[in-house]
């Protein structure tokens, strides 16, 4: 009897309920039809509208995205790079996600690079390229102010006449003029020291303040145009004669504004010791100051913006009498 049926059913092959003799059940069979239907499924119904809620909020930004990588398909530098550089800068995506990302890209090139060059890269050898540690470098400019008052005039010359007609930091002349006008009454001030009036020094401490803060907005603006083209960041910062600092990640807290329709800026910056106050400016040549608000949330909405224009922001913490130096980017409006 037992032969029997094991005859019926040799060349048969088992069907999806069959178990084994050990009781595990067997290979269930799957047609091309559902396959086809779970790609599907996990493509549009899964992994695109993920993307799409990662990066494109609306679709005034998925046109702004095409119009860049247009752009900069002209430029030095391939799509990709641009494209990475687009997800940094947006606000709701994680810089984690991005190295991640580079990382897989990465991973990708040096494997057509290895078959290429007939190397074949198994699968623990794609494994070990895989759990290789993210390492991401994100250039940040930064003041080199040196420490004696004597120096400090030569110094903020050397910065303002780096950014004077300079290609790669494009400042407006009344800007620059309004600069040099705080340098001089800076280096009076340093002058007057010899005098020895007791309030020689105040007068001069008070007047360095202003040329440090004018420092700042030029520095903002090259540290924007950075960001903008980080392939030839460094190139940019050096231009006006700024220090450039390679740092491993971007702050978490930092001091951004980002985008929130024609006009509107979601500003931001890192927290204070509660009962403090956050103050905020607004500048469109980075010498005239506008305060905009005061708050004790670590962020506020700039509206009534001019589109397709450059402006300043400015902020700093107050907590009673102590007041904290001011923080400064620019950024183009939408």
């Amino acid at each position: 009897m037992y032969n029997k049926r094991k005859s019926r059913l040799k060349g048969k092959r088992p069907s999806a309920r069959a178990k084994s003799s050990n009781g595990v059940s067997s290979t269930i069979r799957v047609s091309f039809f559902d396959r086809l239907l779970f790609i599907s499924f996990f493509i549009f119904g899964v992994f695109i509208p993920r993307v799409f809620k990662l990066v494109f909020h609306d679709f005034k930004t998925l046109k702004s995205l095409i119009i860049k990588s247009r752009k900069a398909f002209k430029k030095n530098g391939s799509l990709l790079h641009h494209f990475l550089v687009y997800l940094r800068a947006r606000i709701s995506v994680k810089n984690v996600d991005v190295m991640n990302l580079e990382k897989a890209f990465m991973i990708s090139y040096l494997v057509k690079k290895f078959k290429k060059a007939g190397i074949r890269v198994n699968t623990s050898q794609f494994l070990i390229l895989a759990a290789l540690p993210t390492v991401t470098q994100v250039i940040m400019a930064a003041l080199d102010e040196p420490i004696p008052y004597k120096e400090k005039g030569s110094w903020a010359l050397g910065i303002i006449n780096s950014c004077t007609d300079n290609p790669l930091i494009v400042i407006l002349t009344a800007t620059i003029t309004a600069y040099l006008a705080d340098l001089a009454a800076f280096n009076t001030a340093q002058s007057k020291m010899a005098t020895g009036a007791h309030t020689a020094r105040e007068i001069r401490n008070n007047a360095w303040i202003q040329v440090k803060h004018d420092l700042l907005a030029l520095m903002a603006v090259a540290q924007a145009n950075s960001n903008a083209d980080t392939l030839n960041g460094i190139t940019i910062i050096q231009s006006g004669g700024f220090k450039v600092k390679m740092v491993g990640t971007r702050p978490a807290n930092i001091f951004k504004a980002v985008t929130n329709g024609p006009g509107v800026m979601n500003v931001s910056a890192a927290g204070a010791p509660r009962g403090a106050l956050h103050d905020w400016y607004i500048s469109l040549d980075g010498v005239n100051w506008t305060a905009y608000l005061s708050t004790k949330n670590r962020s506020m909405i700039a509206t009534g913006l001019i589109p397709q224009t450059k402006v300043w922001f400015r902020h700093r913490v107050r907590l009673g009498d102590i007041i904290g130096e001011f923080e400064l980017i620019y950024v183009p409006v939408p």
